[in-house]
């Protein structure tokens, strides 16, 4: 009998250890407009992400998914009003990533400009473009995402001012220099058209990727200011990729840490971002 029971716990040891245990998203009880201001959404936002600087939360009702960020680094700030965003989903779990949310759309124009404004800044002195009214041009340029992996119709390029499909999103800046960042993705636009209690069971794939700013040209006698910060790290917790901080202490990190602040050297523009996670729906 000792041995039956040995061998018993033994095996609910081993079988626990197979098994990874995954948080769930955040139940969206609030009524959501994506608008840039975010007063329905708690505070702090429930992860912190310490590269990037990025305060941020995943949520669920049975019709919407939703994502909320506040982002205090101007150097994360500047790539993604310049470089973009991509929001990716991968609905098996399996870090594919089949469905991307862009939003901002990268304009290769504006980065282009950033590049030769990086360029004539190692060259010598001289007047460089203001980055709060640069800023403010992107904002007011952001209307358009781009869909990857949608249901038919939607897909490629698409007009959040004229868009039927209940998708939206909105970035704004306030007056203390903190991005806050809003988009609702109706579930029946690339999944089901509402979430049922059986799809708690779900494990869905996420990924917010920020891209990089295209490096200026090496000059002879200078570098291009060279590679060092790395790309944001994964969520916390049981399963998942380390590397945030939970809401409190997260808010904390952001809010005191401070921002990387805006060099043209910095080097963290050059360098892609990736915050990514695995999570479990919520259902009320």
């Amino acid at each position: 009998m000792r041995k039956i029971i040995h061998a018993f716990l033994i095996l609910c040891v081993f079988s626990s250890c197979s098994h990874n245990i995954y948080e769930q998203l955040d139940w969206q009880g609030n009524k959501v407009t994506a608008d840039g201001k975010i007063p329905e959404w708690p505070n702090p936002l429930r992860f912190f992400d310490d590269k990037s600087k990025i305060n941020y939360t995943i949520s669920n009702d049975r019709q919407n998914l939703y994502l909320c960020m506040k982002v205090f680094d101007e150097t994360s700030q500047m790539k993604i009003l310049r470089g973009g965003l991509e929001f990716r989903i991968d609905t098996l779990g399996k870090k594919l990533y089949p469905v991307a949310f862009i939003f901002p759309i990268a304009n290769q124009v504006v980065m282009m400009q950033h590049k030769r404004n990086e360029n004539q800044t190692k060259k010598g002195p001289g007047e460089k473009p203001g980055r709060s009214a640069m800023n403010q041009k992107m904002l007011s340029l952001a209307k358009d995402i781009q869909l990857i992996g949608f249901k038919p119709p939607l897909g490629g390029t698409i007009s959040l001012l004229s868009t039927s499909s209940g998708i939206s999103a909105a970035i704004d800046i306030d007056s203390f220099g903190i991005m806050y960042y809003e988009a609702i993705i109706p579930f029946h636009t690339f999944y089901k058209n509402e979430l049922s209690t059986t799809d708690t069971n779900k494990l869905f794939s996420y990924e917010i990727k920020i891209n990089a700013l295209p490096e200026p040209p090496v000059h002879e006698g200078g570098g291009s200011g060279g590679k060092g910060m790395q790309g944001g790290r994964g969520m916390q917790g049981s399963g998942m990729g380390g590397g945030h901080h939970g809401g409190g202490g997260g808010m904390h990190g952001g809010e005191h840490g401070g921002g990387g602040g805006y060099n043209p050297g910095n080097s963290g523009m050059y360098e892609k971002t990736d915050i990514k996670t695995k999570m479990r729906f919520s259902f009320k």
